[in-house]
């Protein structure tokens, strides 16, 4: 091994050592704020039971001062039909009463209304005192026909150490693209494998020379299906939760880069992970990426913004609490290079012959649609954030079908993705669009 490539060896694994310790860390930050996540639902209350006057208690739960605090009364009914008397809801903290409000008709009228019912918030926002909260409910009148129930949320906010982590991964991640770059076009790339994967090597090499497209697609469905039954099995050998979400997130982004590896041979080369052989193309599509990448997040905020929901995504159930968030957060700004290591990379790779013509349109068809299927369940019901990550999934391709390398997507992807992770982090919003 030569003295440079010895250097390159030395950097990436550098590199590696670093980005696992920043996620440990924040591994360690996502399950401090999960256990501090709070979801307290009281039982159902039936109005009708309720004398006039009479107080009865909602929901209780024990919040810190610091924390973040969503107080939500939620009924089976429509809030804006049926309600005809004054409902009052108190919040108390001991003997104090922090808010005092009563459920007139401009109340209920901003109330969330869905299928199942409606929630009208009765209060939010930072707590200034630690203490047990209790939700009482008291009806004037003749109660209405209904049944309600109490909702208390709590959790602690995310701050300027977790958005720091996040940068901290993102600039570990451009760092290994940029070693990566480093290394010669034509570099070999090429590490000794167990033996059944060489096996497996020389009899696609055989099937590949009777029938090369037959086969190329083969293999492209072999790596496809592995890479499904992981992230199926992951949930049943990993608990819930947002730690252990971004465990298996990695879990399954170093699968993708394991499979996509044996499967071509173990060439980096054919996985396209070097530069451009060009110097002129290098530099034009190492500048050009990153204005990719802010263009196409544009894009995605106007698609979220415009495209009508039709439910809540997954993802936005998951990153609705800030220890689903961080896990996210920091997936967002790592896995896009595992993701373009397999779509680009391994699939694009496997059956694109190098010329242009039916075997690359073919290629370019397959690496996106993949890429996009992937990405279904995780923003189903959310139609804006499906279009964005499948536009994305379109233009990363391009990328990747024109410069030659899948470098270049993975620079445009990991900068899409901090872009729409750090807004989210900062503005506690929703990266649908992201991953």
């Amino acid at each position: 091994m030569s003295r440079g490539a010895l250097l390159i060896t030395g950097l990436l694994a550098l590199v590696g050592v670093a980005i696992a310790a920043t996620l440990s860390v924040i591994l360690t930050r996502i399950a401090a704020l999960e256990s501090r996540e709070l979801e307290e639902r009281g039982a159902v209350v039936a109005l009708a039971t309720v004398g006039d006057g009479q107080d009865v208690e909602l929901a209780r739960a024990s919040l810190d001062a610091g924390e973040d605090a969503v107080f939500e009364l939620c009924s089976g009914d429509a809030m804006a039909d049926g309600w005809a008397e004054a409902i009052r809801v108190q919040i108390r903290v001991g003997d104090e009463v922090a808010i005092d409000t009563t459920l007139d008709a401009a109340a209920r009228a901003r109330a969330r209304t869905s299928q199942s019912g409606a929630c009208l918030e009765i209060g939010r926002g930072t707590l200034e005192v630690a203490g047990e909260y209790v939700m009482v409910l008291r009806v004037s009148g003749t109660p209405p026909d209904t049944r309600v129930r109490a909702r208390i949320l709590a959790r602690r906010a995310l701050g300027p150490t977790e958005r720091n982590a996040v940068l901290g991964v993102l600039g570990l991640a451009l760092s290994l693209v940029v070693v990566l770059a480093m290394r010669a076009p034509d570099a070999k790339g090429r590490t000794s494998a167990p033996r059944f994967v060489r096996v497996l090597r020389v009899r696609a090499r055989r099937a590949a020379r009777r029938a090369p497209v037959i086969s190329a697609l083969a293999l492209v469905a072999l790596g496809t299906v592995l890479v499904v039954l992981a992230g199926i099995a992951t949930p049943f050998v990993l608990p819930g939760g947002s730690t252990y979400g971004l465990v298996a997130g990695l879990s399954l982004a170093l699968v993708e880069v394991l499979l996509a590896w044996a499967l071509l041979g173990g060439s980096t080369t054919r996985l396209a992970l070097v530069r451009p052989r060009a110097l002129w193309m290098t530099v034009v599509f190492f500048v050009s990426a990153p204005i990719v990448g802010l263009v196409m997040r544009t894009f995605a905020i106007w698609a979220l913004s415009n495209v009508e929901a039709t439910g809540e995504a997954p993802i936005e159930a998951f990153v609705s609490w800030p220890s689903g968030l961080l896990s996210f957060g920091a997936l967002a700004v790592i896995a896009p290079i595992a993701e373009e290591v397999f779509f680009r990379g391994f699939v694009f790779g496997a059956i694109d012959d190098g010329r242009w013509g039916g075997r690359r349109a073919l290629a370019f068809t397959f690496a996106w649609g993949l890429f996009a299927l992937a990405h279904l369940q995780q923003a189903w019901g959310n139609w804006g954030g499906l279009l964005a990550v499948t536009a994305a999934g379109f233009v990363f391709t391009l990328l990747r079908m024109l410069s030659g390398s899948t470098l270049v997507p993975a620079l445009a992807h990991l900068v899409y993705n901090a872009l729409l992770s750090i807004s989210a982090l900062t503005a506690a919003g929703v990266i649908v669009g992201a991953l």
